[in-house]
């Protein structure tokens, strides 16, 4: 019988799959009917090699939070089994998906699912995690046309002393030349397994094969792969190439093909020369599947392709006891929001960064003291990738993806970390940070903590009660 925990009532179960280390199961939680997958590892069977793989698998799923990437809830033990509860993929893997299609896919189709896998990476990358076993069969398909990574089990973080990995792990028809020579490889041979990926959605058969592992290692070592159909566009194929580059420094970087070289592809399509006569020869259940992701696909203006997902937000009247909903900008997806005493700061998927309400210190950062009723783009902001905010008193604390803080504010408290006391209207980089990648930012009404990708921890802001960690109640 299934294990169960206080938080979560089943409703039905079904095994999905039989993992190399246990069970995946299916349930419909009672307290909001959502479907889970409750992966069940039955520890107390495994050597230590296995439960470090189990463990580690939580511990990079619990690190992460894209749109992209299969999301973690929780785990816990139960009588020597350790249960991983996690985000339900209602459509299949792209390997399935692959398997059943018995025509090529159309080029958008290709870039509409490849885009979301090159975002996932590029996600995990920046926070120096390697995948180690991309393959279709850990790319997980969403009804609504959302394409999710997963399975982490034997994905790994590099420290920022050790930028190579020398274990040799993933599945054979994905891993890249310099792990077969067993030699030491970073990110590079993550792409190198994406690339394979490509090239499979394009011609619908694994891009290296052998009758055995020798054989199969010998094509990959040479670097030798049938080409595409030549009425893919030259832009596809000159990437997939350059993905299987027997040299990983020449293969492009996660950031590269997302920001450069998918672009440049998407820019030679107009979406309304796709017509629902493209798929007429498939089966039903193929073509429901296909017609379901060309839908989102006619979505793309200005000749590159967006997938429109919006956010509702509400806040509660306490003059009323009623639930207002807040204006905010129309086909955005917001991923989080920072609500300090006065003011809000909320942060968009396409990392830009919105804010509103009192303005009177130039916390909102919009580069005076006005306040805004409406969430308004923080001009100074545009183009910074920021994916994290927080809000203090009358100060707001900004996080790019590239590891910069920036901050805004009243300065009476030390808060925004320039070594004074001065308020600044628009966001201002920390100079005495540049130096370091900061991973994570929090803040009281005070007081601000930063934490860097090495684990070590930064404070300032007031330092009543000892609230800076630093032994003393000085302001820094």
């Amino acid at each position: 019988m299934l294990p169960a925990k206080d938080s979560i009532v089943l409703l039905f179960w079904d095994d999905i799959t039989l993992g190399a280390y246990g069970s995946a199961v299916l349930c419909r939680r009672k307290c909001d009917n959502s479907e889970i997958i409750l992966k069940q590892i039955p520890m107390i069977d495994l050597n230590a090699s296995e439960r470090r793989l189990a463990i580690n698998e939580v511990n990079v799923l619990s690190m992460l939070n894209h749109p992209n990437i299969v999301h973690y809830h929780d785990s816990f033990e139960e009588s020597g089994m350790l249960i991983i509860e996690m985000e339900y993929a209602d459509d299949g893997t792209l390997q399935q998906y692959l398997s059943q299609a018995n025509e090529e896919l159309d080029e958008r189709e290709i870039l509409h699912i490849f885009k979301q896998i090159v975002s996932a990476l590029r996600y995990i990358h920046s926070y120096n995690i390697l995948h180690r076993d991309l393959k279709t069969a850990n790319i997980f398909l969403m009804k609504d046309g959302t394409v999710k990574m997963g399975d982490f089990g034997i994905s790994t973080v590099l420290s920022d002393t050790a930028k190579e990995a020398k274990t040799v792990l993933g599945t054979p028809y994905y891993i890249s030349p310099e792990m077969c020579e067993s030699k030491p490889y970073d990110d590079k041979s993550d792409i190198w397994a994406l690339g394979c990926i490509l090239h499979e959605m394009a011609s619908l058969q694994k891009t290296f094969e052998g009758s055995n592992l020798p054989a199969l290692v010998n094509k990959i070592m040479k670097g030798t792969f049938s080409p595409i159909s030549s009425h893919y566009s030259a832009g596809l194929s000159s990437l997939i190439s350059d993905m299987l580059q027997k040299d990983p420094k020449v293969r492009p970087s996660a950031n590269e093909i997302y920001y450069q070289r998918l672009p440049e592809i998407e820019r030679n399509f107009d979406p309304n020369e796709f017509e629902d006569d493209q798929i007429s020869c498939m089966s039903d259940s193929a073509a429901g599947k296909r017609k379901r992701y060309i839908n989102l696909i006619l979505t793309a203006i200005a000749g590159s392709l967006h997938i429109f997902y919006s956010s509702v937000l509400y806040c509660l009247n306490l003059t009323n006891i009623i639930m207002d909903q807040c204006d905010l900008p129309s086909r955005k997806c917001f991923i989080q929001l920072a609500v300090g005493s006065s003011h809000v700061v909320a942060i968009s998927s396409d990392r830009t960064a919105y804010s509103w309400g009192n303005g009177c210190m130039g916390q909102l950062g919009h580069g005076n003291l006005m306040s805004y009723e409406r969430p308004t783009m923080i001009e100074n902001l545009k183009g910074k990738s920021i994916y994290r905010a927080c809000c203090g008193n009358r100060f707001s604390i900004f996080l790019s993806e590239n590891g910069i803080i920036m901050t805004c504010g009243a300065g009476n408290s030390g808060c925004l970390g320039h070594g004074g006391w001065t308020p600044y209207t628009i966001p201002r980089l920390i100079e005495s940070l540049l130096s370091k990648d900061i991973s994570s930012i929090s803040c009281g009404n005070e007081h601000v903590m930063a934490l860097t990708t090495d684990g070590t921890v930064f404070t300032w802001g007031t330092g009543s009660y000892g609230q800076l960690g630093l032994g003393d109640e000085d302001d820094r």
